[in-house]
């Protein structure tokens, strides 16, 4: 009977991370904040279009080089949602996107601070930079948790 109970157990364990798990594939209802310290949730993207969000830090060299890359080929997301998650004060954060991304094209990009340190709860752990790639339809393609070549998003996003 013992083994009965520890074989629910362990089933009931394995059932909630796959429900978890799956529940994670849709972009959660997230509420950050903008630069100007005003909301910004996930009703604020531009819908239709593909989402990578990207959780950085401004500090991070790594990160750097990931805005690197997306900076040198902006022309293939000038059609998606490109949203920075950053847990730092604003000032770095604003030097951060003045230093790679002055002067885009880019009219999707956005810059959001997590003050409430919530990016895990809503999408999962991860290092900087840790990357989503969302479809259209806001369902999880890929993660990532290293700089990435662009690529690998592009690939992602087409389905091959």
């Amino acid at each position: 009977m013992k083994q009965f109970f520890y074989l629910i157990a362990v089933v009931s364990f394995f059932s909630f991370f796959a429900v978890s798990a799956q529940a994670q594939k849709k972009m959660p209802a997230f509420t950050f904040e903008d630069l100007n310290a005003k909301p910004f949730t996930n009703t604020n993207l531009k819908p239709g279009l593909s989402t990578i969000v990207f959780f950085y830090d401004p500090y991070c060299d790594h990160c750097a080089q990931q805005a690197g890359w997306m900076r040198e080929s902006e022309a293939a997301f000038r059609n998606v949602n490109l949203l920075w998650v950053s847990t730092e004060d604003t000032k770095p954060i604003e030097e951060f996107k003045k230093t790679h991304f002055s002067g885009t094209l880019l009219d999707k990009l956005y810059f959001v601070r997590d003050t409430k340190w919530k990016f895990d709860t809503y999408f999962g752990y991860t290092v900087a930079p840790g990357v989503y790639v969302y479809n259209k339809d806001n369902v999880l393609l890929k993660s990532y948790d290293k700089e990435t070549p662009v690529i690998e998003f592009l690939k992602v996003m087409s389905g091959k």
